[in-house]
Protein backbone atom coordinates (compact mmCIF):
# COMPACT_ATOMS: atom_id res chain seq x y z
CA UNK A 1 0.00 0.00 0.00
CA UNK A 2 1.72 3.25 -0.75
CA UNK A 3 1.72 5.86 2.23
CA UNK A 4 0.05 8.66 -0.26
CA UNK A 5 -3.46 6.74 -0.84
CA UNK A 6 -3.40 5.94 3.19
CA UNK A 7 -3.02 9.11 3.61
CA UNK A 8 -5.60 10.24 1.25
CA UNK A 9 -8.57 8.15 2.11
CA UNK A 10 -8.46 9.35 5.63
CA UNK A 11 -8.86 13.15 3.80
CA UNK A 12 -11.71 12.52 1.57
CA UNK A 13 -13.65 10.35 4.26
CA UNK A 14 -13.50 13.18 6.77
CA UNK A 15 -16.12 15.46 4.79
CA UNK A 16 -18.44 12.18 4.48
CA UNK A 17 -18.96 10.73 7.57
CA UNK A 18 -19.39 14.66 9.08
CA UNK A 19 -22.26 15.05 6.54
CA UNK A 20 -23.44 11.66 7.25
CA UNK A 21 -23.62 12.07 10.96
CA UNK A 22 -25.32 15.79 10.57
CA UNK A 23 -27.90 14.06 8.25
CA UNK A 24 -28.57 11.44 10.62
CA UNK A 25 -29.03 13.83 13.70
CA UNK A 26 -31.16 16.94 11.55
CA UNK A 27 -32.53 16.67 8.39
CA UNK A 28 -33.53 19.64 7.92
CA UNK A 29 -33.51 21.34 4.39
CA UNK A 30 -32.04 17.91 3.28
CA UNK A 31 -35.88 16.16 3.38
CA UNK A 32 -37.02 18.92 0.82
CA UNK A 33 -34.51 18.21 -1.76
CA UNK A 34 -34.95 14.38 -1.54
CA UNK A 35 -39.09 15.20 -1.86
CA UNK A 36 -37.77 17.57 -4.85
CA UNK A 37 -36.17 14.40 -6.29
CA UNK A 38 -39.62 12.25 -6.13
CA UNK A 39 -38.17 9.98 -3.36
CA UNK A 40 -40.26 7.94 -0.96
CA UNK A 41 -40.39 8.71 2.79
CA UNK A 42 -37.97 11.37 1.85
CA UNK A 43 -36.85 12.02 5.78
CA UNK A 44 -36.31 8.19 6.27
CA UNK A 45 -34.47 8.47 2.68
CA UNK A 46 -32.28 11.16 4.06
CA UNK A 47 -31.04 9.32 7.26
CA UNK A 48 -30.51 5.97 5.52
CA UNK A 49 -28.48 7.55 3.07
CA UNK A 50 -26.78 9.55 5.84
CA UNK A 51 -26.04 6.16 8.33
CA UNK A 52 -24.54 5.11 4.59
CA UNK A 53 -22.45 7.89 4.32
CA UNK A 54 -21.14 7.50 7.80
CA UNK A 55 -20.49 3.54 7.08
CA UNK A 56 -19.04 4.04 4.14
CA UNK A 57 -16.30 6.47 5.47
CA UNK A 58 -15.42 5.09 8.13
CA UNK A 59 -14.75 1.96 6.43
CA UNK A 60 -12.85 4.21 4.15
CA UNK A 61 -10.55 5.67 6.41
CA UNK A 62 -9.76 2.68 8.13
CA UNK A 63 -8.79 1.09 4.64
CA UNK A 64 -12.01 -1.89 5.40
CA UNK A 65 -13.32 -3.05 1.53
CA UNK A 66 -12.09 0.69 0.60
CA UNK A 67 -13.00 0.27 -2.96
CA UNK A 68 -16.65 -1.18 -2.20
CA UNK A 69 -16.72 1.82 0.44
CA UNK A 70 -15.62 4.57 -2.24
CA UNK A 71 -18.23 3.03 -4.80
CA UNK A 72 -21.18 3.09 -1.96
CA UNK A 73 -20.34 6.64 -1.13
CA UNK A 74 -19.63 8.08 -5.04
CA UNK A 75 -23.19 6.48 -5.05
CA UNK A 76 -24.93 8.59 -2.39
CA UNK A 77 -22.79 11.65 -3.32
CA UNK A 78 -24.53 11.66 -6.76
CA UNK A 79 -27.73 12.56 -6.04
CA UNK A 80 -27.14 14.41 -3.29
CA UNK A 81 -24.79 16.79 -4.77
CA UNK A 82 -27.21 16.98 -7.86
CA UNK A 83 -30.49 17.64 -5.47
CA UNK A 84 -28.71 19.99 -2.77
CA UNK A 85 -26.38 22.27 -5.08
CA UNK A 86 -28.30 22.68 -8.24
CA UNK A 87 -26.41 26.41 -9.44
CA UNK A 88 -27.93 26.41 -12.98
CA UNK A 89 -31.21 26.71 -10.78
CA UNK A 90 -29.73 29.29 -7.73
CA UNK A 91 -30.55 32.64 -7.93
CA UNK A 92 -27.54 35.29 -8.89
CA UNK A 93 -27.00 35.90 -4.98
CA UNK A 94 -26.47 32.46 -4.35
CA UNK A 95 -25.35 30.85 -7.95
CA UNK A 96 -21.79 31.46 -6.71
CA UNK A 97 -21.79 29.68 -3.40
CA UNK A 98 -23.87 26.65 -4.98
CA UNK A 99 -21.47 26.11 -7.74
CA UNK A 100 -18.39 26.28 -5.33
CA UNK A 101 -20.36 23.45 -3.44
CA UNK A 102 -21.32 21.33 -6.50
CA UNK A 103 -17.04 21.31 -7.62
CA UNK A 104 -16.40 20.53 -4.26
CA UNK A 105 -18.52 17.68 -4.34
CA UNK A 106 -17.24 16.85 -8.05
CA UNK A 107 -13.93 16.48 -6.64
CA UNK A 108 -14.55 14.57 -3.66
CA UNK A 109 -16.28 12.59 -6.34
CA UNK A 110 -12.96 12.33 -8.31
CA UNK A 111 -11.06 11.13 -5.20
CA UNK A 112 -13.56 8.47 -4.63
CA UNK A 113 -13.15 7.17 -8.53
CA UNK A 114 -9.12 7.38 -7.50
CA UNK A 115 -10.00 5.27 -4.60
CA UNK A 116 -12.22 2.82 -6.38
CA UNK A 117 -9.68 2.44 -8.87
CA UNK A 118 -6.71 1.84 -6.85
CA UNK A 119 -4.01 -0.59 -7.59
CA UNK A 120 -3.65 -3.51 -5.53
CA UNK A 121 0.46 -4.10 -4.62
CA UNK A 122 -0.40 -7.33 -7.46
CA UNK A 123 -1.15 -5.19 -10.09
CA UNK A 124 1.56 -2.24 -9.48
CA UNK A 125 4.61 -1.87 -11.47
CA UNK A 126 7.11 -3.09 -9.29
CA UNK A 127 4.95 -5.97 -8.20
CA UNK A 128 4.56 -6.94 -12.13
CA UNK A 129 8.54 -7.23 -12.18
CA UNK A 130 8.67 -9.19 -9.22
CA UNK A 131 6.36 -11.51 -10.47
CA UNK A 132 7.63 -11.78 -13.94
CA UNK A 133 11.23 -12.53 -11.91
CA UNK A 134 9.48 -15.43 -9.83
CA UNK A 135 7.80 -16.49 -12.37
CA UNK A 136 11.07 -16.82 -14.48
CA UNK A 137 12.94 -18.21 -11.64
CA UNK A 138 10.25 -20.95 -11.13
CA UNK A 139 10.73 -21.46 -14.48
CA UNK A 140 14.16 -21.88 -15.10
CA UNK A 141 13.94 -24.38 -11.59
CA UNK A 142 11.21 -26.37 -13.64
CA UNK A 143 13.14 -26.72 -16.51
CA UNK A 144 16.28 -27.72 -14.43
CA UNK A 145 14.18 -29.88 -13.18
CA UNK A 146 12.34 -31.48 -16.31
CA UNK A 147 16.29 -32.42 -17.55
CA UNK A 148 17.73 -33.52 -14.72
CA UNK A 149 14.46 -36.16 -14.76
CA UNK A 150 14.96 -36.64 -18.33
CA UNK A 151 19.08 -37.13 -17.65
CA UNK A 152 18.22 -39.66 -14.89
CA UNK A 153 15.40 -41.51 -17.26
CA UNK A 154 17.18 -41.94 -19.78
CA UNK A 155 20.17 -42.98 -18.02
CA UNK A 156 18.00 -45.61 -16.47
CA UNK A 157 16.54 -46.44 -19.76
CA UNK A 158 19.99 -46.74 -21.23
CA UNK A 159 21.04 -49.32 -18.05
CA UNK A 160 18.15 -51.41 -18.69
CA UNK A 161 18.30 -51.79 -22.73
CA UNK A 162 22.26 -52.46 -22.00
CA UNK A 163 21.13 -55.24 -19.05
CA UNK A 164 18.69 -56.76 -22.08
CA UNK A 165 21.28 -56.77 -24.26
CA UNK A 166 23.17 -58.41 -22.35
CA UNK A 167 20.85 -61.06 -21.37
CA UNK A 168 19.83 -61.72 -25.13
CA UNK A 169 23.61 -61.92 -25.68
CA UNK A 170 24.19 -64.38 -23.49
CA UNK A 171 21.00 -66.25 -24.07
CA UNK A 172 22.30 -66.30 -27.63
CA UNK A 173 25.66 -67.22 -26.79
CA UNK A 174 24.75 -70.31 -24.70
CA UNK A 175 21.92 -70.96 -27.69
CA UNK A 176 25.18 -71.58 -30.29
CA UNK A 177 27.26 -73.07 -27.41
CA UNK A 178 24.55 -75.55 -27.00
CA UNK A 179 23.87 -76.04 -30.53
CA UNK A 180 27.60 -76.58 -31.46
CA UNK A 181 27.81 -78.97 -29.10
CA UNK A 182 24.88 -80.89 -30.78
CA UNK A 183 26.40 -80.51 -34.25
CA UNK A 184 29.98 -81.33 -32.89
CA UNK A 185 28.35 -84.62 -31.46
CA UNK A 186 26.35 -85.39 -34.41
CA UNK A 187 29.47 -85.06 -36.21
CA UNK A 188 31.23 -86.97 -34.40
CA UNK A 189 28.53 -89.78 -35.00
CA UNK A 190 28.29 -89.45 -38.23
CA UNK A 191 32.23 -89.94 -38.40
CA UNK A 192 31.88 -92.96 -36.47
CA UNK A 193 28.99 -94.29 -38.81
CA UNK A 194 31.14 -93.33 -41.68
CA UNK A 195 34.45 -95.12 -40.27
CA UNK A 196 32.27 -98.43 -39.63
CA UNK A 197 30.87 -98.20 -43.47
CA UNK A 198 34.18 -97.89 -44.56
CA UNK A 199 35.65 -100.50 -42.45
CA UNK A 200 32.25 -102.64 -43.50
CA UNK A 201 33.05 -101.89 -47.12
CA UNK A 202 36.74 -102.83 -46.60
CA UNK A 203 36.27 -106.12 -45.27
CA UNK A 204 33.34 -107.04 -47.82
CA UNK A 205 36.03 -105.21 -50.50
CA UNK A 206 39.15 -107.56 -49.59
CA UNK A 207 36.60 -110.98 -49.73
CA UNK A 208 35.61 -109.99 -53.35
CA UNK A 209 39.31 -109.44 -54.60
CA UNK A 210 40.62 -112.66 -53.05
CA UNK A 211 36.72 -114.38 -54.52
CA UNK A 212 38.13 -113.15 -57.89
CA UNK A 213 41.45 -113.66 -57.24
CA UNK A 214 41.30 -117.39 -56.69
CA UNK A 215 38.45 -117.57 -59.48
CA UNK A 216 41.24 -116.41 -61.60
CA UNK A 217 43.64 -118.49 -60.88
CA UNK A 218 42.01 -121.74 -61.33
CA UNK A 219 41.12 -120.40 -64.73
CA UNK A 220 44.71 -119.85 -65.15
CA UNK A 221 45.72 -123.29 -64.05
CA UNK A 222 42.94 -125.16 -66.23
CA UNK A 223 44.41 -123.66 -68.79
CA UNK A 224 47.96 -124.42 -67.99
CA UNK A 225 46.87 -128.05 -67.00
CA UNK A 226 45.82 -128.00 -70.87
CA UNK A 227 48.40 -126.59 -72.25
CA UNK A 228 50.74 -129.33 -70.85
CA UNK A 229 48.39 -132.20 -71.31
CA UNK A 230 47.81 -130.78 -75.17
CA UNK A 231 51.92 -130.66 -75.16
CA UNK A 232 52.53 -134.03 -73.67
CA UNK A 233 50.40 -135.88 -75.96
CA UNK A 234 51.62 -134.01 -78.90
CA UNK A 235 55.28 -134.83 -77.57
CA UNK A 236 54.41 -138.47 -76.72
CA UNK A 237 52.83 -138.81 -80.60
CA UNK A 238 56.14 -137.03 -81.97
CA UNK A 239 58.03 -139.92 -80.10
CA UNK A 240 55.85 -142.80 -81.04
CA UNK A 241 56.34 -141.42 -84.82
CA UNK A 242 59.81 -141.56 -84.65
CA UNK A 243 59.84 -144.57 -83.07
CA UNK A 244 58.04 -145.89 -86.09
CA UNK A 245 60.42 -144.90 -88.16
CA UNK A 246 63.27 -146.34 -86.23
CA UNK A 247 61.60 -149.42 -86.22
CA UNK A 248 60.76 -149.34 -90.48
Amino acid sequence: MRPAYALARPMIAGMFVKGGLDAVRAPGARVAQAAKLGLPAPEVTVRVNGAAMVLGGTALALGVKKRRAALLLAASLVPSTYAGHPFWEAPPETRQMQTMQFLKNLAALGGLVLVATEPTPHHTPRAARKAARRVEKASTRAARKAEKGQAKAEARLSRKAVAAQEKAGAKAAARAAKLAAKASHLEAAALKKAQKVEAKAAVAGGAMAAKHTVKAYGKKAGRGGEAVGRSTKLAAGKAAKAAHDLAA
